[in-house]
């Protein structure tokens, strides 16, 4: 059986693994995966004659989620370069954003301190 722990510890267990689906019997939500967590993400088997043992997967992303009948279908992959870059850019163009509204909100306050003298 898998194991899937993520970053803050939470877990999901009694996985069973079909090709790069990881299929659980018992009932699992979405919000689980969330992106803040999924920073690095590590995948254990309690079977020696499984593949692998233990599989760690930085910036994992979650590539499939299908409910099928009971069980629920998981597929996790790492980020690509491409969506690594995408998140970098995202994050600058926000902080900048603020950063342009706090400028916006300085030239406000300093022509309502000049019209009002």
């Amino acid at each position: 059986m898998y194991k899937i722990t993520l970053a803050d510890g939470s877990f999901i267990d009694n996985l069973g693994l079909n090709g790069e689906n990881f299929i659980s019997e018992a009932p699992v939500d979405k919000a689980f995966f969330d992106s803040a967590k999924m920073n690095v993400v590590t995948i254990t088997c309690d079977d020696p004659e499984a593949e692998f043992g233990t599989l760690t997967i930085e910036d994992a992303v979650l590539a499939k989620f299908e409910k099928i009948g009971t069980e629920t279908f998981i597929v996790l992959r790492e980020k690509t370069e491409a969506e690594k870059k995408q998140e970098a850019l995202e994050e600058v163009l926000t902080r900048d954003y603020d950063n342009i509204v706090d400028l916006q909100l300085a030239i406000v306050e300093l022509y309502e301190m000049i019209i009002n003298a």
